[in-house]
């Protein structure tokens, strides 16, 4: 008996993990949508782009992209962002991001991304 009641405990404990594990972001989600900005600017050829992409959906982390190959709007948009942000006027490696404002250049790692969301967001401690 006692055996049966640890086995069923710990089929629930695996369980609750389970569920935890694949629906909790350290990113702040309320009413199922994230109170963050993530934007990414992209290359339609470029493989690092492609590669952070799959990253941040198998993190679910929700982002906008942005294809600057294909837009001279965006291209625009993100070179006077950086330029703003005290970046040089050229010679950026893809994929770039804004994260709440913050300019990420150079492909950035994704643990770089996911601090300066956290770090940036309202309430969060500086």
């Amino acid at each position: 008996m006692k055996r049966t009641i640890f086995l069923i405990l710990v089929g629930f404990s695996i369980g609750a993990y389970n569920n935890y594990s694949n629906t909790h972001h350290d990113l702040a989600v309320m009413d199922g949508k994230p109170h963050y900005q993530l934007t990414m600017y992209s290359l339609r050829t470029c493989g690092f782009c492609r590669e952070k992409r799959e990253q941040l959906r198998k993190q679910h982390i929700a982002f906008d992209e942005h294809f600057i190959d294909e837009d001279d709007s965006k291209w625009a948009e993100v070179t006077a962002k950086l330029e703003r942000a005290g970046y040089p006027p050229s010679g950026y490696g893809t994929p770039i991001f804004e994260a709440n404002g913050n300019m990420l250049p150079n492909n950035p790692k994704m643990s770089l991304i996911k601090s300066t969301l956290r770090d940036s967001l309202p309430g969060a401690a500086g």
